[in-house]
């Protein structure tokens, strides 16, 4: 309706100013200005984006089940997962900035970096987030709790019909300083924010 209205309104300008210019001084001089609206949706640009354990949309990750304390405390219980970008559009600088937070209560341990059990009936046990499927990889990041930290990934190849995976990775670790986690359930809600240039 509004495309219409202002058709008739440039067409009714128009003939306005046909009508109050002489006929043979618009030959000759020709228009001087017409006015022109021009209207446009802008929308900010964005990116979908997924939390996927391997191939599976999800919103929660599993360590697994029956970890043994002993896991615990060697650090190696590990749970690759990914954010998945895809369908990016109108980013200049093409990049997202994901951010981890405890959706609440404090941090595990004495406020450290790793996030508390807020569920569960285990005790000295927190979760570490790395910004690679290994945790402490190469040019990997830790998420921390007390201090949340932003890293920014490259999202300019997830177009069209190609996907952008940013690995992460999840462990348990103990967090009393003195081997003394104890077991049972473990459960750490957290909030990813992600931004986009």
């Amino acid at each position: 309706m509004k495309k219409q209205l202002l058709c008739g309104v440039v067409a009714g300008a128009l003939t306005i100013i046909n009508l109050a210019v002489l006929p043979g001084a618009h030959a000759a001089n020709g228009t001087p200005s017409l006015d022109l609206t021009v209207e446009a949706n802008l929308t900010t640009g964005t990116c979908s984006a997924t939390v996927m354990d391997g191939e599976t949309e999800t919103n929660t990750i599993n360590l697994g089940d029956d970890i043994a304390l002993s896991e615990v405390l060697r650090k190696s219980r590990v749970k690759p997962f990914k954010v998945r970008f895809k369908n990016c559009a109108g980013l200049p600088e093409s990049t997202a900035s994901l951010r981890l937070a405890r959706r609440s209560g404090s941090c595990a341990g004495s406020n450290g970096p790793a996030f508390r059990n807020l569920a569960g009936t285990s005790a000295g046990i927190g979760l570490e987030v790395w910004t690679t499927a290994v945790p402490e990889g190469t040019d990997s990041v830790q998420l921390v709790c007390n201090s949340p930290n932003t890293v920014t990934v490259d999202v300019s190849t997830a177009k069209g019909a190609t996907n952008k995976d940013y690995d992460l990775s999840a462990r348990l670790v103990d967090v009393t300083g003195a081997n003394a986690a104890t077991a049972g359930s473990f459960t750490s809600p957290t909030v990813l924010t992600i931004s986009y240039k």
